[in-house]
């Protein structure tokens, strides 16, 4: 110790073993988390809950053996008809003017919409699902759950559960509408005994 006194060496005590009471009390940042979807029942309505252009419907369901669920989409005026045939997205045609179909797997897909992009007549995009296997129901399909996202990477902030259906071979599943000067979204779940084809041709669809 006199030694190190002589040189002038700092000295220290038992202190250094012991932590600053200032580091052990710091909280850890906090992580963001982003907001729970809100849950729409059958037939609810609701404004679009956050500024975007960019809209990304997808729908899943259960594994059904061989028979394919087919989403798509209809690209409408007030009068609830298409422009054209071109106003159509399915899987033979997954492109049209604001609207794209996306197909992740069998039992799941995603049509994703820009509103800015969507012809001047269009006030109204109708999704469905089709079954195109005879003698299969949405019945035995069971649940399909939608989820409506603002953009293609983003996380729900609507969500939905459409578990009511039985004996129909298409089925409405959701709608981005205008009124006034606000987009909306409803949950729809409505069914037709019907194929896709004589529902596309109530929509003014020319169908082959």
């Amino acid at each position: 110790m006199r030694k190190a006194t002589d040189l002038g060496l700092a000295l220290h005590g038992p202190e250094l073993l012991t932590r600053t009471p200032t580091a052990e009390s710091e909280p850890p940042p906090e992580v963001p988390t982003a907001p729970e979807p809100t849950v729409l029942a059958r037939g609810q309505v609701i404004d679009l809950p956050i500024e975007s252009d960019s809209w990304t419907l997808r729908a899943t369901w259960n594994q059904l053996g061989t028979a394919a669920v087919d989403l798509v989409a209809f690209l409408v005026d007030a009068e609830e008809k298409v422009g054209s045939s071109d106003d159509f997205v399915f899987y033979n045609q997954p492109v049209a003017e604001g609207a794209r179909l996306a197909q992740e797997g069998p039992t799941e897909q995603s049509i994703a919409v820009s509103l800015d992009d969507l012809a001047e007549h269009c006030v109204r995009v109708v999704f469905a699902a089709a079954l195109d296997a005879p003698g299969v129901t949405f019945g035995d399909v069971g649940a399909i759950e939608i989820e409506l996202a603002a953009g293609l990477e983003a996380s729900a902030v609507i969500r939905s559960t459409l578990d009511a259906a039985t004996v129909e071979r298409t089925l409405l599943l959701a709608e981005l509408y205008l009124r006034g000067e606000t987009w909306r979204f409803r949950a729809v779940g409505q069914g037709y005994e019907s194929d896709l084809a004589t529902v596309a041709r109530g929509y003014g669809v020319e169908v082959g």
